[in-house]
């Protein structure tokens, strides 16, 4: 069982990073078509969820299925430190090895559990299509001026914050795929770790509805990515 990175090697790490943002800790299925990770906030506020596809990976024999528990803050590190220009991923008894050509280094898991729920389906009235850049931008400014913000759509997508000091709103670019006229506020900060997926995808979808979690969609034709951030009540 062997998986090798070089083409999709940054984006990988980009995977990871966020992973790591949401949860330290995470349970990791490797099966024969692909790696599908869950990653649950200790809050239960947040989720994230990535189908990563077999042809993603340079490389990839996975013959039978294994759920690993994995330390997210070590293994974004290795992968950093390993994965500089290739990355092979061996499985041992008990720990995962990550190498190259001039180093290796393992990292221990954890035999996972399966997790049967169903993935969510949020009933957004409002999405949007944004590049994924521009999100990244505008949520990183506005969680530098407040903690709570607010997404509106009706002609144009925007994204307001609030604090003590300062209220102000930002107008996207957002081209409109489905919206009714609708707003909801989000702790912003439970956002931020979707700001990664500038290094993995060019545009992103946005859905939500008013009290509606807000949902965050990346796809290419080997990587699904769904992010859900419950609603705040005010």
């Amino acid at each position: 069982m062997v998986i090798k990175l070089k083409n999709n090697l940054k984006k990988f790490e980009s995977i990871i990073k966020i992973i790591n943002n949401i949860s330290d800790e995470t349970d990791y299925l490797f099966g024969p078509e692909g790696i599908k990770v869950r990653a649950v906030a200790p809050s239960n506020v947040l989720l994230g969820i990535f189908d990563i596809k077999k042809e993603f990976f340079d490389k990839y024999e996975i013959t039978e299925e294994k759920i690993l528990t994995i330390d997210n803050v070590l293994f974004s590190k290795l992968i950093k430190k390993v994965g500089k220009k290739e990355l092979t991923i061996d499985f041992l008894e008990d720990a995962i090895q990550l190498s190259n050509s001039k180093e290796t280094f393992s990292l221990k898991f954890f035999v996972g559990k399966k997790d049967e729920r169903p993935d969510p389906q949020i009933p957004c009235t409002s999405i949007w299509k944004l590049k994924s850049s521009e999100f990244a931008t505008t949520i990183k400014e506005l969680s530098e001026l407040g903690v709570i913000c607010c997404v509106k759509g009706n002609e144009e997508l925007s994204i307001s914050i609030k604090s003590n000091m300062i209220e102000g709103e930002s107008l996207t670019t957002a081209e409109k795929i489905q919206s009714d006229d609708a707003f909801c506020y989000y702790d912003i900060g439970y956002i931020t770790p979707a700001i990664g997926c500038k290094d993995i995808f060019d545009d992103i979808r946005i859905g939500f509805a008013t009290e509606i979690p807000l949902m965050i969609k990346g796809t290419t034709d080997d990587l699904n990515f769904v992010y859900i951030v419950a609603a705040r009540e005010e």
